[in-house]
């Protein structure tokens, strides 16, 4: 029973690690695209926030973000 109920937990676990998807995430600064980053997230919404602290870290500007996966 408890070896059954691991098996069934590890599955889960796996397999939410492979449901994430890699999004390119442009930014654009006064309306102009200034390049882009690759991140990994289940959805769009979780990209454009990945995306956004990846560009604060590395210092650079941006006035919106627009995720495509």
């Amino acid at each position: 029973m408890k070896k059954s109920f691991l098996v069934l937990v590890s599955i889960g676990f796996l397999s939410t690690l492979f449901a994430s998807n890699t999004f390119e995430c442009s930014r654009y600064v006064n309306g102009k695209w200034k390049g882009y980053v690759n991140v990994k997230a289940d959805s769009k919404v979780e990209a454009e926030y990945k995306a956004k602290l990846k560009y604060e870290k590395m210092g650079t500007r941006y006035d919106y973000i627009k995720c495509k996966w």
